[in-house]
C-alpha cells in the first residue's frame, strides 16, 4: 500500500484503512496520531542467523551482556533473532545454551525479541567447517545431541552426509520439532534429497561453507534452488556473494523461498583493526570484512539492516520487495507467522519507520 492508516491498540495491529480513522478525524485526544509521511512502515527485522555484535558473542558473552545488545539492536530496526551458537567444546556450548535460555526468560518488553536458538554444529563436515574449530566436531549421533536439546531450541545446522540414514534430521524435526538446515557440508545432490525427504528445508548460507557448483556433481546448491519448498540463506554483506548471485537465485528460486540473514559477529559495530576470538581463533575486523589468521572470512561485520540496503543499492530488488527477505520469509520459516513479520490486523506491532530519501532508520515502535 502506497498510503493509508495503521491503527494499533495496546501494540496489536487492529486495522489498516486507505483512509484516516474517525477517532482522529473527530480530534479524540486518547489517539496519538504518528505523521509518517515520506517514510517507508515496515514490520521489524528478523535476523535467523547471528553470532553477536558490538562486542557481545553468543558463544562467550554473560547474561548482562547479552541483556545490553537486546536493548541495543531494536534501534537499528531489528526486532527478532535468533542467537546462533557455533561449534566449541561440549561444556562450552552448554554454558551458551544456558546463559541465552535465561537471557529468553527474563526478556524485557524493550528488547529485541529473541525466538528461539540456532544451532550452527558440532556436526558439520571438516572439510567445509569454515571458521568452526577441528577438534570439536561431532559426528550426529544421539549420545553426541545429549544436552544439545535446549528448550529453547529452534533450529540447527548439520551435514547430513555424515549420517547417510538420516536418523538426527528425522529425530530432530519429527520428535522435537526442530528445524534442520543443511549446511557446512560437501553433500552431492543424492544426500541432499534424502536429507530434503527426511525433514531439512533450508539451506544455512547459500554457496557459502558448501560444494561449490559443478556442472557433473552439482551438489547442495543446485538441489536447493531447485527444490520450490526449500528455502535459502543468503548473506548480503558484499563480502560472501557477488550480486551477481544473487541475481541468478532470485531468477531461479520462488521468492517467497529467499532469505536474507547477516551472519555478523561480535566484531560487528566495532573500530576498524579489532579482534576477537571466534572458534578459538583470532579474526580481526578489516575492510574486506571479519577475517580470521589465514585472511578468510569468519562470518560478516554487517547487520542486516544494511544487508537489506544493499539489495536496493544494488538494483536488485525494490526496498519493498528487499524488506520481506527479513521479515515476512524469515517469519514464514520459522512459524512466527502470522503474529510477525508482517502489518496486518491481529498481528504484533513491531514496526520500523524507513525515511524514503536514502532508507535511514527514523523510528522504531
Amino acid at each position: 500500500m502506497e498510503s493509508g492508516t495503521v491503527m494499533i491498540n495496546q501494540g496489536i495491529v487492529q486495522e489498516i484503512s486507505d483512509k484516516p480513522p474517525a477517532s482522529m478525524l473527530l480530534g479524540d485526544e486518547e489517539v496519538v496520531f504518528i505523521d509518517a509521511s515520506n517514510h517507508w512502515i515496515t514490520p521489524g527485522l528478523i535476523d535467523q542467523h547471528f553470532h553477536g555484535a558490538f562486542g557481545v558473542d553468543f558463544n562467550q558473552s554473560k547474561v548482562d551482556a547479552l541483556q545490553g545488545l537486546l536493548r541495543t539492536l531494536p534501534q537499528y530496526g531489528i526486532t527478532g533473532i535468533l542467537p546462533t551458537v557455533m561449534t566449541a567444546p561440549k561444556l562450552d556450548m552448554l554454558t551458551s545454551l544456558a546463559n541465552l535460555e535465561e537471557a529468553i526468560q527474563t526478556q524485557e518488553a524493550n528488547q529485541t525479541r529473541i525466538f528461539g536458538i540456532h544451532l550452527e554444529g558440532p556436526f558439520l563436515s571438516p572439510e567445509y567447517r569454515g571458521a568452526h574449530p577441528p577438534e570439536d566436531l561431532k559426528r550426529p549421533t544421539l549420545e553426541n545431541l545429549e544436552g544439545l536439546l535446549s528448550p529453547s531450541l529452534k533450529r540447527m545446522t548439520l551435514a547430513p552426509e555424515l549420517d547417510p540414514e538420516m536418523q538426527m534430521i528425522r529425530f530432530l524435526t519429527q520428535n522435537q520439532g526442530v528445524l534442520c538446515s543443511i549446511g557446512h557440508s560437501g553433500a552431492e545432490s543424492d544426500i541432499t534429497h534424502k536429507a530434503i525427504e527426511a525433514g531439512a528445508n533450508c539451506a544455512t548460507h547459500l554457496f557459502n561453507a558448501m560444494k561449490r557448483i559443478e556442472h557433473r556433481h552439482p551438489g547442495i546448491a543446485v538441489t536447493c534452488l531447485l527444490q520450490d519448498d526449500v528455502f535459502v540463506e543468503l548473506i548480503t554483506d558484499g563480502k560472501h556473494l557477488d550480486p551477481d548471485m544473487l541475481h541468478l537465485v532470485f531468477r531461479v528460486k520462488p521468492f517467497e523461498k529467499t532469505i536474507i540473514i547477516s551472519d555478523c559477529n561480535a566484531l560487528t559495530g566495532m573500530p576498524p583493526g579489532s579482534s576477537m576470538c571466534f572458534g578459538k581463533q583470532t579474526i580481526t575486523l578489516h575492510p574486506e570484512g571479519a577475517l580470521n589468521e589465514e585472511g578468510k572470512l569468519a562470518g560478516s561485520a554487517m547487520l542486516i539492516t544494511d544487508c537489506v540496503r544493499n539489495l536496493v543499492q544494488w538494483n536488485l530488488l525494490t526496498f519493498p520487495d528487499a524488506i520481506q527477505l527479513a521479515t515476512t520469509h524469515p517469519a514464514n520459516y520459522l512459524g512466527e507467522s502470522p503474529l510477525f513479520g508482517q502489518i496486518a490486523p491481529n498481528a504484533m506491532a513491531d514496526l520500523v519507520l524507513w525515511n524514503k530519501s536514502d532508507l535511514s532508520i527514523h523510528e522504531v515502535y
